[in-house]
């Protein structure tokens, strides 16, 4: 956890973590550990900057059914799901990974982790496949 917060800290110097199979050393306390304190909230894949991105368009029909959103894209395999309270601006719900529900890499995500979807708002981004995320479309639940 040192490690990860030093190299988080300096990130002009070390810009991420390297992981090779640790299978004898990631279970028990040092899993729990990790989870509880460096990874503690879900996170995107990092963009991959030095490609260019090509803009998409915002997703289309987004709709809650029961407790699954859903939604129309031409291009998109991938997009990323984040629910926040009605009222907060976009950028602030983006911008912390705690709003972050997830990443869908089809049209449909399950929200039923959200318990009163009635005083959320969600948003969907389409991403690319170099990490970037566009336009967000926003649902709110009557």
């Amino acid at each position: 956890n040192n490690q990860i917060a030093i190299n988080r800290s300096n990130d002009s110097e070390a810009s991420g973590s390297v992981y090779f199979s640790g299978k004898g050393l990631f279970r028990g306390a040092l899993l729990d550990s990790l989870k509880q304190i460096s990874y503690s909230t879900k996170a995107l894949t990092p963009v991959l900057t030095w490609y260019d991105a090509t803009p998409y368009s915002a997703v289309t029909s987004l709709r809650l059914k029961g407790k699954t959103l859903h939604w129309s894209h031409p291009v998109a395999t991938r997009f990323s799901v984040y629910a926040y309270p009605k009222g907060m601006k976009l950028e602030q719900a983006l911008a912390d990974p705690a709003y972050l529900l997830g990443v869908s890499y089809g049209k449909t995500f399950d929200v039923s982790a959200v318990s009163d979807r009635k005083q959320t708002t969600f948003a969907v981004c389409p991403m690319d496949g170099f990490g970037n995320e566009f336009q967000a479309t926003l649902y709110n639940a009557q």
